[in-house]
């Protein structure tokens, strides 16, 4: 799964795209962000990349639920060298913990962050920042990749948040009840 770090879109009908394999459901718009694009990655659309753009635009934000595959911490490391392996001049900044909670079940991740210059937005090469967040819901993954202007810094990281916090997770923990198949 490639990440497309600067996605251009026409935002696509008000309607909520509901990934069926996890009952996430990705809503037109979330806080500052709209919808302008859902990608499967296979035909069973299990695996997904939901964006959101920021307007005025200065946030592009993705959002990738796909099966899990392995322990989250050596997902988190993958998905960290992606980043570095993928985006030139990539510099890592900062990792740490985090804890989630949605409709009262605490989901454990990592957050990543890192700098690097590039074109964003049609504009000149200028300074980036880009978020990595990873949680697991039962048997998915759930994957935040975020890249903004970095002279936006604190009005971006506060819409992130306030997407975040506003995205609905399905109820429970994601778990496949004891004696079902």
């Amino acid at each position: 799964m490639l990440w497309m770090l600067f996605c251009a879109g026409v935002a696509i009908a008000d309607d909520s795209y509901v990934h069926t394999f996890t009952g996430f459901t990705f809503p037109s718009k979330v806080g500052a962000f709209t919808k302008v694009k859902v990608t499967p990655f296979n035909a069973a659309h299990s695996d997904i990349e939901v964006d959101y753009n920021n307007d005025p635009f200065t946030v592009h934000l993705s959002v990738y639920v796909y099966p899990a595959h392995g322990p989250l911490k050596d997902h988190f490391e993958q998905c960290k060298e992606a980043v570095t392996t993928h985006t030139p001049g990539a510099k890592f900044l900062e990792e740490k913990p985090m804890t989630l909670d949605k409709s009262g079940v605490k989901y454990d991740g990592y957050y990543a962050l890192f700098s690097f210059r590039a074109k964003f937005v049609d504009q000149l090469d200028q300074d980036l920042l880009s978020q990595v967040i990873l949680f697991q819901r039962g048997d998915y993954y759930v994957l935040f990749r975020i890249s903004y202007a970095a002279s936006d810094k604190v009005n971006a990281e506060a819409q992130i948040t306030d997407f975040i916090d506003k995205l609905a997770w399905p109820a429970g923990d994601g778990s496949v009840p004891k004696g079902s198949s």
